[in-house]
C-alpha cells in the first residue's frame, strides 16, 4: 500500500492540470451529487414512514451521517475518474466513463429497490453487483493511475458497510 502511495505522489508531480481537467473534474464531481439529489426525492417518503420502523443493527449511523459521507464520496468518485480520464489513452476514454455512469447507475438502482420500492432484499442482490462494479472500477483506475485507486478505496468500504447495514435489515425484519 505504501509503495502504491508513493507511485500515486510521483505520478501527480508529473501532471500538468489545466483548466479544462478542472472543469472536468468539477462536472463529474456535479454528476455524483445530481444523481443522490435525485435519489433523495427517492428516499423521501420511506425515510418518513417506513426506515424508523425498521430494526437495524447497532452500527446504524444516525441519518444525518449518509448525505454527509454521500456527498464526500461524490467528490471521492469525481476526482478519481477525472484522474483516470486525464490519464487513459484516448481509444479508453470511452471505457472510463462507462464504468463511471455504471457504477452511478448501480448507486441510483439500489436507491430505488431500497428505499422506492421497499425491497431491502433486492435491494441486498443488487448492492453485490454494485460491489463488484466498484472493484472493478478500482482495477481499471489502477492500470491508469494509483492515486484515483487508492482514493475510491472509502467508497468501496462505505458500500460493503452499507450492504451489511442492508443485510442486517433483512435478517432482523
Amino acid at each position: 500500500m505504501f509503495e502504491e502511495i508513493k507511485e500515486a505522489e510521483a505520478q501527480l508531480k508529473h501532471q500538468r492540470i489545466t483548466i479544462k481537467d478542472l472543469l472536468r473534474c468539477a462536472v463529474l464531481i456535479l454528476i455524483c451529487n445530481l444523481v443522490g439529489y435525485i435519489g433523495s426525492f427517492v428516499q423521501f417518503n420511506s425515510l418518513r414512514a417506513w426506515y424508523p420502523s425498521l430494526e437495524k443493527s447497532i452500527l446504524n449511523p444516525p441519518n444525518f451521517i449518509f448525505p454527509v459521507v454521500w456527498s464526500l464520496l461524490y467528490i471521492i468518485i469525481g476526482v478519481s475518474t477525472c484522474l483516470s480520464y486525464k490519464g487513459v489513452r484516448k481509444k479508453d476514454k470511452n471505457y472510463i466513463i462507462f464504468i463511471y455512469t455504471l457504477q452511478l447507475l448501480f448507486n441510483f438502482l439500489w436507491v430505488v429497490l431500497f428505499f422506492g420500492l421497499r425491497a431491502p432484499l433486492m435491494a441486498f442482490v443488487e448492492i453485490l453487483f454494485y460491489i463488484f462494479i466498484v472493484l472493478n472500477m478500482m482495477n481499471v483506475y489502477k492500470k491508469v493511475s494509483s492515486l484515483s485507486y487508492i482514493l475510491l478505496y472509502p467508497y468501496l468500504f462505505w458500500i460493503i458497510f452499507a450492504s451489511y447495514l442492508n443485510l442486517i435489515i433483512i435478517i432482523k425484519n
